[in-house]
């Protein structure tokens, strides 16, 4: 995975919980994203 596409990667994940604790009351999230 390139540096690019990671980064692009996390960015729509940290939207993606933003978005979830804003919709639901959430207190913790985890992330696990595999590569490969």
């Amino acid at each position: 995975m390139s540096e690019l596409s990671q980064a692009t990667t996390e960015k729509a994940l940290r939207e993606i919980v933003e978005q979830a604790k804003a919709r639901w009351d959430i207190q913790r999230v985890s992330v696990i994203h595999r590569v490969g």
